[in-house]
């Protein structure tokens, strides 16, 4: 089970996590529906390390992804 799955808040479960596991420890991507510039800058403020609005497609993924380490540098250039 997910750290998010006992929450319902996104920000809260970031800010959870960044307090039990320091702030640099996990990379954290929040993955949403809100798409409002405030939302966007809460998250990144507790340190999301990226953030991707729902629906999104596998390139956005994928580049996202790469951005933050997560996926190999080919992997966002495959069509």
């Amino acid at each position: 089970m997910s750290l998010s799955a006992l929450m319902v808040d996104g920000i809260a479960c970031l800010h959870a996590l960044r307090a039990a596991y320091g702030p640099r420890t996990s990379p954290v991507v929040i993955c949403t529906t809100a798409s409002a510039s405030e939302k966007i800058i809460e998250a990144l403020e507790a340190r999301a390390d990226e953030y991707v609005m729902k629906p999104f497609n596998e390139a956005i993924l994928l580049h996202k992804l790469t951005m933050i380490g997560l996926a190999p540098a080919e992997a966002a250039l495959a069509p």
